[in-house]
């Protein structure tokens, strides 16, 4: 198994991704074995940016670019990120 096929690895790959390119926005995970579900929102206006939009394997995310992965957000997201 690559590195960036695991949980733990995207889980961080997604919070660095959320941090340097929505600033101030807030990433949780849900608990989960093995899929990776997550939602962004922004704390300050206490706004959902993002809701969970099916759940993902490690392996899925990690055959992204962070282009790409960010692409999949902003989509996801209605133009609110």
């Amino acid at each position: 198994m690559r590195e960036q096929d695991t949980r733990k690895f995207q889980i961080a790959r997604l919070t660095q991704l959320v941090r340097e390119r929505a600033p101030g926005k807030e990433i949780t995970f849900d608990d989960a074995r093995t899929f990776i579900r997550f939602r962004i929102s922004d704390p300050a206006t206490g706004t959902e940016l993002l809701e969970p939009k099916g759940e993902w394997e490690p392996s899925e995310l990690g055959d992204k670019t962070d282009d790409q992965l960010w692409a999949m957000i902003r989509q996801f997201s209605n133009g609110k990120l």
